[in-house]
């Protein structure tokens, strides 16, 4: 069944939302919520000598992605880095404004997440030991270097800050666009077979690509898939990693993780 045409004006800006049906995320596989630590979240009482695989992740990164994975602390610089604007969802671990870097005005997503909520990942990054947060570095794993924004179906980290009582994150956000749940809201019921083929086709290999990249999202839902529109037709997004982990080999996943409903 072929649905309405969509109204140009309604993809005139990124409709990044943030669902408020109840999540849970994952116990046992997490690392506990960060600490008033500032910056790389420095674990002094880890030994990496005494950690398993499971628990360190080694990182070699350059020194442009290190940055990125260091994160910052001057709510000063991101407020002269970064504009702010309006409101775009919340949800139950966060919620996100859009805005733009003021470089270059590049659409930016800007999620702010209480800093109690922020599960972290121990990691190795340029031989010390560290603590990030954990959607931190899964979006980076799943969309590579800044360099690369636009070019994975995962969104792009850009930026990270340890502040007061908050962790922000900066992220990339496809103009135009809409999540998939108003995509099908504005198509009036089913989609177009053809378009429907589209959307599942990149799905699927949206899945296979973060497997090979060790990353398990654990919440893809129509809103969290993003339709990004261009001349080269409808292009899918994955955005909100806040419930994903670290993807192994030969593990099986038994605890749920995700939107309950």
């Amino acid at each position: 069944m072929v649905g309405r045409p969509i109204s140009p004006i309604a993809i005139l800006e990124s409709n990044w939302s943030v669902t408020k049906a109840t999540k849970r995320k994952a116990t046992t596989e997490d690392e506990p919520p960060l600490k008033r630590q500032r910056g790389v979240m420095s674990d002094a009482n880890t030994n990496p000598a005494q950690s398993t695989l499971e628990s360190v992740i080694v990182v070699h990164s350059s020194s442009d992605e290190s940055t990125v994975l260091s994160g910052h602390t001057s709510r000063a610089d991101f407020e002269a880095k970064y504009l702010e604007r309006k409101k775009l969802g919340q949800g139950g671990f966060g919620s996100v404004y859009a805005g733009h870097r003021r470089s270059d005005d590049l659409p930016v997503a800007i999620k702010h997440i209480p800093i109690c909520d922020v599960p972290c990942q121990k990691v190795m990054l340029n031989g010390r030991a560290c603590r990030i947060p954990k959607e931190v570095l899964l979006m980076h794993k799943a969309a590579g270097e800044p360099v690369t924004v636009g070019k994975s179906a995962a969104v792009s980290i850009l930026d990270w800050y340890d502040l007061d009582q908050e962790v922000i994150l900066v992220m990339e956000r496809p103009v135009p666009s809409m999540d998939l749940l108003r995509f099908m809201d504005e198509n009036y019921g089913p989609m177009a077979e053809d378009v429907a083929k589209i959307i599942m086709k990149q799905l699927v290999d949206a899945a296979i690509d973060l497997q090979a990249k060790g990353v398990f999202h654990r919440d893809i839902k129509a809103e969290n898939i993003l339709i990004e529109f261009s001349s080269d037709g409808h292009r899918v997004r994955l955005i909100d990693f806040g419930c994903g982990c670290i993807c192994k080999k030969k593990r099986i996943y038994i605890q749920f993780s995700g939107t309950e409903h």
